[in-house]
């Protein structure tokens, strides 16, 4: 084992025949001076020529793939599928077989400095603009796919999944998260009115109403909604905003217009009326209501203008019953 020389400096590249600093060389320490026989840029075109030659080779036939191979590393003879695909070999297999390649990728990025350092490399690699657009472009296109989408749906529809998210979404960050991005994207113009677009275009559809009623009646059936729905009626901001609210809202001439036609048009239905006429017969039974209605007749009639209206209101009836009678 050799170390780069400190005193030298430059060196000459026998393939290009031009001095070079020993930063454009990479480290050997099988050679005395510590660096390679080519500089790296000979040393890559060579590699690519070879990696071409062999490629040729490969595909005419002319190089005999053997059906064993020894490892490396763990020096075991094993067949020549436990060894992945390598440019770098004329035989066209990696030197290491799959499990100590496997072993030394782990070991190698487990390490602290490379985990950093990759991360760093990865935040720059991706703010380049080429990338991200390129990125973009694959995304949009890997999804796209049918069978991604397939197994798409399949994912989001397994129970794991859904658990997964609840939890997700639970916690107070994401929610943080959520409230602050979906107030910036509501803020952008045409946002909200292409929201109103969309849902009168999908509530357009029937199907699409019933199953939204479906889900509301199963959702609101759940006992743990109920008791949330429950202490949040309870709570002072929810009266409070429900007596501002409705304040202003029942004075409104369209709602007040809109009451009327509801009701008119609800009572006038036979099953509405049936019910009706039932309920106030039982109501009335009642003896609370009977003594009630006695208390408020009594009183009623003993309030000044009432029986001067009530003995004008007969003198006018019987007159014209006496009028109906001349004329029969």
């Amino acid at each position: 084992m050799y170390e780069i020389d400190s005193i030298l400096k430059e060196k000459e590249c026998p393939e290009c025949h031009q001095f070079k600093p020993i930063s454009d060389y990479n480290k050997d320490t099988h050679r005395k001076d510590g660096l390679t026989y080519y500089c790296r840029d000979c040393e890559i075109k060579r590699n690519r020529a070879y990696e071409k030659k062999w490629e040729l080779e490969r595909s005419q036939g002319l190089v005999d793939i053997p059906e064993e191979k020894e490892c490396t590393e763990c020096h075991r003879i094993l067949p020549i599928s436990y060894y992945t695909k390598s440019r770098r070999n004329r035989i066209g297999k990696a030197p290491a077989c799959k499990d100590c390649a496997r072993k030394r990728f782990l070991e190698y990025y487990s390490q602290p400095e490379v985990k950093k350092q990759l991360q760093e490399y990865h935040r720059e690699f991706i703010k380049k603009p080429e990338q991200r657009k390129r990125m973009k472009e694959y995304k949009k296109e890997y999804q796209n796919r049918p069978e991604v989408k397939a197994k798409a749906k399949e994912n989001r529809q397994s129970p794991k999944f859904k658990e997964r998210v609840k939890k997700y979404r639970q916690r107070p960050e994401t929610k943080e998260l959520y409230k602050g991005y979906r107030e910036k994207y509501l803020a952008k113009p045409g946002v909200k009115e292409r929201i109103k677009q969309y849902q009168a275009e999908y509530y357009s559809i029937p199907e699409n109403i019933q199953k939204r009623k479906e889900y509301m009646k199963e959702y609101c059936a759940r006992p743990e909604v109920k008791q949330r729905r429950k202490e949040y009626r309870q709570g002072e901001y929810y009266k409070d905003y429900r007596g501002k609210y409705y304040k202003g809202y029942n004075h409104r001439p369209e709602v007040i217009e809109h009451r009327k036609e509801y009701r008119k048009k609800y009572r006038s239905r036979p099953d509405v009326k049936e019910k009706e006429r039932k309920y106030n017969k039982e109501y009335n039974s009642r003896p609370e209501v009977k003594a009630r209605k006695r208390e408020y007749i009594k009183e009623y009639l003993e309030r000044p203008g009432v029986k001067e209206r009530r003995r004008a209101n007969q003198r006018e009836y019987y007159k014209r019953h006496k009028e109906n009678l001349n004329k029969i």
